[in-house]
């Protein structure tokens, strides 16, 4: 069987004078600032990594995004950049209301990157392009009919025996439906979401008041496979009560410390953390029968209450 024709793209050229002559980037930065272009920039990257000219949306892809490029940035951040995405025409509205992000300046610079490839295949209802615009110069369109995934013998392009007319009954293979991808890959985004992996980290941001990113991140993976989220989540809601002044600094001094001392379960979690307050108590209460040192006695003249020395 033929190797399966490629559809994202390795590189995208990006124009070094984006921030300087592109007025609709100029007005997202103005809207949005940099955490907007930002979440521009990583929805074209996927959408070149995918697809190549396009990215397939879904109800909880802002909520992916969001938790995937981690740095404070939330869904509602995601949500509001897309929105000024299409009414600024960097992304086409047509197409987003059919659950697909494209916009002319990602089929562009993907139309730029495949001309050397032999397989130039891309559907007609989502290429932007005229067929006499040089963007769609060496292109073969094909119909939503047509189109198939990778690894589906049906796509002409990979089975040269699979033409029209001479296919039969027995031979003719199944289509594979676009629709039972999205809804594919839609469960796939709602198992995510209801991972405990995204429940520590709703958990970790509601009470640490950040996202963890780089390093930080890895770290918390790692006591994550430790612990798992219920026993973390008891060092983090400690970590919130107790008001430090550097919390991920206080919530890695917990977890190391049960690392040493075998704490792996809810039980011992909550055992460590009471043991803990009760000492602070201890520790800042005043002790028994201890006598206070006297108060120092003013001395010199008295000043009668309201009374200013300066005047």
């Amino acid at each position: 069987m033929a190797r399966p024709a490629k559809r994202g793209i390795d590189y995208a050229g990006w124009d070094v004078g984006l921030f300087d002559n592109d007025e609709k980037i100029i007005r997202l930065l103005a809207a949005q600032g940099w955490l907007g272009f930002s979440v521009f920039f990583y929805i074209c990257q996927k959408a070149y990594a995918t697809e190549g000219y396009f990215y397939q949306w879904s109800d909880a892809s802002s909520d992916i995004i969001a938790y995937k490029m981690g740095g404070g940035i939330r869904s509602e951040t995601v949500e509001q950049t897309v929105k000024t995405c299409l009414r600024l025409g960097l992304f086409d509205d047509r197409l987003f209301a059919e659950g697909v992000v494209t916009g002319r300046c990602i089929q562009r610079r993907y139309a730029e990157a495949i001309k050397k490839r032999d397989d130039r295949t891309v559907r007609r209802d989502y290429w932007l392009f005229d067929e006499g615009e040089k963007e769609s110069k060496g292109l073969t369109f094909i119909t939503p009919k047509d189109d198939s995934r990778p690894g589906n013998p049906g796509f002409r392009g990979e089975n040269p025996d699979f033409l029209p007319g001479n296919a039969t009954k027995e031979s003719k293979p199944k289509e594979i439906k676009i629709d039972e991808e999205e809804e594919a890959r839609a469960r796939e985004d709602e198992a995510y979401l209801n991972s405990d992996w995204v429940k520590f980290l709703k958990l970790y941001e509601q009470n640490i008041g950040m996202m963890p990113t780089g390093y930080a991140l890895e770290e918390l993976q790692s006591f994550f496979e430790d612990f798992g989220v219920d026993v973390l989540a008891v060092a983090i809601r400690a970590t919130a009560k107790a008001h430090a002044y550097n919390p991920k600094k206080y919530l890695d001094k917990i977890l190391r410390g049960w690392l040493g001392s075998g704490v792996r379960t809810v039980d011992q979690a909550e055992a460590s953390i009471r043991e803990h307050e009760r000492a602070m108590q201890a520790q800042s209460a005043p002790r028994r029968g201890r006598q206070q040192p006297p108060q120092a006695q003013p001395t010199g003249p008295q000043l009668k209450p309201g009374v200013n020395p300066f005047d």
